[in-house]
């Protein structure tokens, strides 16, 4: 699990938990630390199964000196035997019940750092959810989607799956590459952010770089994007980068549109697809107009008042359909 797991002592870390280390196995712990993320991981693995032990508190709570005195009482031994004994046997048995019980707490910590970890599955209602992976990385996912990644990551990699579309921020961590599965592609990041959609119907598969730096495979073609790249998988199973030309590529997430000079085609499939609605076009020739626009989290009703106003025409509504003529 620990990579670097030979280099210090699960008896010194339980010390270092309990506080009681001196001062320069404190500054050991705190190395060994700040050495690997993965050392981090495994002492709050080694926290947890702390806490849980019933076999610690229950150690905290042995009166050790009251124990021998009922039990040599018992025994016979006069109050000078006592007195000889007390200062030995008790401290020898509480060596003993410690070695026993870091013993079993090793096993503990075996036990829960080596069996498999569990599957989890999120799927994202309303208008999206987001969650924080055991590694510190940050995933948000757009309505309907899913993402399947285990409850701790295994000690090589992080791999998850993902179902529809979501964007990440990746802790970075070089010794662990995180791995994202679409379908048949993969996407490698050491530490980044990136929205990832799975082809649909009407879209194909498609990775917008934000910032880093990352891999994307399919088969045995690759390409390797810098911020403000994107690739898609093309109808012919091609992988093809290009500047990214989509300034509301996160809208889903940020609940944003910008235009410049857009036309209104492309204005009225990204309102359909954020706001969830239908919208009838009388006049055909409406849709080549251009937009120079911004809406911020604007309601449907005051994205259609600005159209009004901007072109002179008029919306009404039936429903959930917007109608412009």
């Amino acid at each position: 699990m620990n990579s670097n797991k030979s280099k210090i002592e699960d008896q010194l870390l339980i010390r270092f938990l309990n506080e009681d280390v001196l001062p320069e196995e404190k500054e050991k712990v705190e190395s060994w630390l700040d050495a690997d993320d993965e050392n981090r991981l495994y002492l709050e693995r080694v926290k947890s199964v702390w806490k849980d032990s019933s076999a610690i508190r229950l150690f905290d709570q042995i009166d050790v000196d009251k124990n021998w005195n009922d039990v040599s009482s018992k025994l016979g031994f006069d109050s000078a035997q006592k007195s000889r004994q007390v200062f030995m046997l008790p401290r020898v048995m509480k060596i003993a019940a410690a070695i026993i019980l870091i013993a079993a707490f090793g096993f503990l910590v075996s036990q829960f750092t080596q069996r498999p970890a569990e599957m989890m599955t999120l799927t994202a209602t309303g208008s999206g959810t987001s969650i924080e992976l055991p590694d510190g990385t940050e995933v948000w996912l757009n309505q309907g989607s899913q993402l399947i990644y285990p409850s701790r990551f295994a000690s090589s990699q992080r791999e998850v799956e993902l179902k529809g579309e979501g964007y990440f921020e990746v802790e970075h961590d070089p010794n662990h590459p995180f791995l994202v599965n679409v379908g048949p592609t993969q996407t490698k990041v050491l530490g980044t952010s990136f929205n990832l959609r799975e082809a649909t119907a009407a879209n194909p598969t498609e990775l917008v770089l934000v910032t880093g730096k990352v891999q994307f495979t399919l088969g045995a073609n690759q390409v390797i994007l810098a911020p403000g790249d994107r690739v898609v998988v093309d109808e012919n199973g091609e992988l093809v980068k290009e500047v990214n030309p989509d300034l509301n590529f996160m809208a889903w997430k940020t609940r944003t549109l910008i235009y410049e000079n857009v036309k209104m085609e492309q204005v009225i499939e990204d309102i359909t697809k954020l706001y969830k609605i239908n919208v009838t076009i009388e006049d055909s020739s409406f849709m080549a107009r251009p937009l120079n626009a911004k809406f911020e989290n604007d309601p449907i009703e005051e994205v259609m008042e600005s159209i009004e106003l901007i072109f002179g025409v008029e919306v009404t509504k039936q429903g959930d359909n917007y109608i412009i003529k």
